[in-house]
């Protein structure tokens, strides 16, 4: 989802169906940026960047995901 951030049908908040992950964020217009919160379960991890560092940390992280092992 982040390396297409942001998707407007989201409209601000995002969550994984078969996991407990959330994520809720908000344009700050004054930093040009915007403030993610990832939220899973009891623990909230709260970001603030730029949308292309997003979008950058998405590709990024999409490609460890798949080059990452399985454990089954």
């Amino acid at each position: 989802m982040l390396q297409h951030f942001p998707l407007p049908q989201y409209e601000g908040y995002f969550s994984h169906f078969e996991k407990h992950l959330e994520i809720k964020w908000n344009n700050d217009e004054a930093n040009d940026s915007y403030i993610l919160q990832f939220i899973d379960q009891d623990t909230i991890m709260t970001i603030q960047a730029k949308k292309e560092q997003l979008i950058t940390f998405g590709h990024q992280l999409e490609k460890e995901w798949h080059q990452s092992p399985v454990v089954e």
